[in-house]
């Protein structure tokens, strides 16, 4: 790894299940009690991981994935939301964020808290993930991110020799 940090609280961890290749930079802060787990052979550009707000909420990042530069990762919203009669919390996190196997993360991509996303994903150059599930197979951009595309996988060939092989 290039650069690679790890800012951990109390009763936390990272695994990295091995074959992680770090281009430019990993960042990765925990809060006490958060889990960070990495997948097999994963690469990534410049990556940040912010898990520092919320305590017991995890980031799972599976294997064979790809990340490109200036991603962000953010578990929670960092501050409190709440109704101002009952003091009600209205943006809780509930799990943290969970990347299926096998995901092509374009740059600039910023993945916000309670998001899911499926195996075999491609995310689109810019797009914001506010949360929710997004099946495996689908290209997701916008923002807010959307599913544009379903029915589809990836492949690291570029066009050209991907036809090649394929034709």
């Amino acid at each position: 790894a290039n650069n690679l940090t790890v800012k951990m609280g109390s009763n936390s961890c990272v695994v990295i299940e091995g074959g992680l290749k770090v281009y430019n930079r990993l960042n990765i802060t925990l809060k006490n009690f958060n889990r960070c787990i990495i997948g097999k052979e994963v690469h990534l550009h410049a990556v940040d991981i912010y898990n520092w707000t919320e305590p017991f909420i995890d980031v799972k990042i599976g294997k064979n994935c790809l990340f490109s530069s200036e991603i962000s990762i953010r578990t929670s919203d960092g501050h409190t939301i709440f109704e101002i009669d009952s003091k009600k919390v209205v943006n809780q996190p509930d799990f943290g964020i969970s990347i299926g196997d096998h995901v092509w993360i374009g740059s600039k991509v910023d993945i916000l808290k309670d998001s899911k996303i499926g195996n075999n994903c491609v995310i689109g150059t810019r797009a914001l993930l506010c949360g929710g599930e997004f099946p495996a197979n689908c290209v997701i951009a916008g923002i807010p991110a959307k599913i544009i595309k379903k029915g589809i996988n990836w492949d690291t060939d570029n066009t050209y020799d991907f036809n090649l092989k394929h034709l």
